[in-house]
């Protein structure tokens, strides 16, 4: 198990998160000394204290937003009238980039994300040889990944009202004297930051063949 960190924090804003490990129960038939653990999701601690426990999906958009999301795959369904059918798809690239901004008064953040991935398994009947297609699938996944760091900064800023994310850091390097004017007000002016997410996606390989895989009934010939 190793644990994560911001890139950067402000000291007097120090939380830090670690991979939570999480013990499964045996298999009926197996002994009770037998385990198979697995991480479970993430522990969110602020001044040694846990605040809160975060699992799938939030817990992959605090990942990502750390530039942290490894080792990770993920889905997306083109056809609601067919939920079982998914394109799965596997990062290769994540880099997300927090830009501070001071307007009228106040404190902007714009977070930019970028991702790029192999598709790795079609289940759905959705040939990715036309290059519309494959379009329709980034567009799928680029929004998924924007709706889980909304979730994420939602929690963290809104509801936790904790800086995960080194907001204060990236003002105090960028606009050191408006910090220096601003810092006693951190903690209220905080929840009320402005942020603008921005996603950008792209889907580098569709796999060996375009056409769907792994469909019931499909022959392997």
């Amino acid at each position: 198990m190793r644990s994560l960190q911001p890139a950067a924090w402000f000291s007097e804003y120090i939380l830090i998160a670690f991979l939570l490990p999480f013990v499964a129960p045996p298999d009926p038939g197996q002994s009770k000394l037998a385990t198979m653990p697995y991480i479970f999701g993430l522990a969110m601690i602020r001044n040694e204290r846990e605040i809160r426990i975060v699992t799938e999906p939030i817990s992959l958009g605090v990942l990502m937003l750390l530039n942290q999301l490894e080792n990770i795959v993920l889905t997306v369904n083109p056809d609601e009238a067919n939920k079982q059918a998914a394109v799965t798809i596997k990062p290769q690239f994540v880099r997300s980039e927090f830009i501070p901004g001071f307007a009228d008064g106040n404190w902007t953040m714009k977070v930019n994300i970028k991702i790029k991935g192999d598709v790795i398994l079609n289940t759905t009947d959705l040939s990715l040889l036309p290059p519309p297609n494959v379009e329709k699938i980034q567009a799928l996944f680029q929004e998924q990944l924007k709706q889980r760091a909304e979730a994420a900064l939602q929690l963290t800023q809104l509801k936790l009202k904790t800086d995960f994310f080194g907001y204060a850091n990236a003002y105090r390097n960028h606009f050191p004297h408006k910090w220096k004017a601003k810092k006693a007000q951190w903690e209220s002016d905080f929840p009320k930051i402005k942020t603008i997410i921005h996603v950008e996606a792209r889907i580098l390989r569709t796999g060996k063949s375009g056409d769907p895989q792994g469909i019931p009934g499909q022959s392997n010939e």
